[in-house]
């Protein structure tokens, strides 16, 4: 098989079984003498997917081990089969169905809030929904959702509103925003992959572990 990178396959190459989406906090806590937690930021948190296979036969479980040691440092796109559309649209049919092409309307200072545009008149969009920007030619990938509630006017435009993780430097008003199936780039975590245990002609646990990689 050829792989092009970022792969957008590897859901459905692995045989996910279950994937638990979470994410990577990077902080460090200390006591003062006092009694004073301190709890500094080091980075910014980052989106982390812990991929479980379902019993491979032992030929596709050494291509899937293949890959993965391919990979290499390259980057993976993956969206989350739990969350592929918005809550108030469960099918993407709405979002599809027509010729829309959803942008970037406004962002607020904060860094962290933003309007769209171009979405079909009235659509809905709720917390937890998320959404993809592809920024700076292609190189950057900025996967988020959304933290509160947002409907679109008759014109398909919403209003400011919250998203998370904070919009990172580099994405524009008129970027184009992806609700359908959105992804999120992410590369082998240094726990990275297990290629799990062999008993007859099948392969059990295998495992993948990936972290976001938003501009490489």
């Amino acid at each position: 098989m050829t792989i092009t990178w970022p792969f957008t396959g590897l859901l459905d190459f692995l045989g996910a079984e279950k994937i638990t989406w979470d994410i990577e906090q990077f902080k460090e806590h200390d006591m003062q003498g006092s009694g004073h937690d301190i709890n500094v930021k080091l980075a910014p948190s980052k989106w982390k997917a812990s991929i479980v296979c379902r019993e491979l036969y032992n030929e596709t479980a050494r291509r899937v081990a293949a890959i993965m040691r391919k990979a290499d440092g390259r980057a993976f796109l993956i969206h989350d089969p739990s969350n592929p559309y918005p809550a108030a649209d469960p099918g993407g049919a709405i979002i599809t169905g027509g010729s829309f092409m959803v942008q970037v309307g406004s962002l607020g200072g904060d860094g962290a809030s933003l309007s769209l545009k171009g979405l079909p008149p009235e659509y809905k969009l709720t917390v937890g929904d998320r959404g993809q920007i592809i920024f700076a030619s292609g190189v950057g990938n900025y996967y988020f959702e959304f933290s509160e509630d947002k409907i679109a006017s008759n014109a398909g435009v919403t209003t400011l509103g919250d998203v998370w993780p904070p919009i990172p430097i580099g994405i524009n008003i008129n970027a184009t925003v992806i609700l359908a199936k959105p992804c999120c780039k992410m590369k082998i975590d240094k726990t990275g992959f297990a290629p799990g245990q062999s008993s007859g002609n099948m392969t059990f646990g295998t495992t993948v572990t990936m972290m976001e990689s938003i501009n490489d």
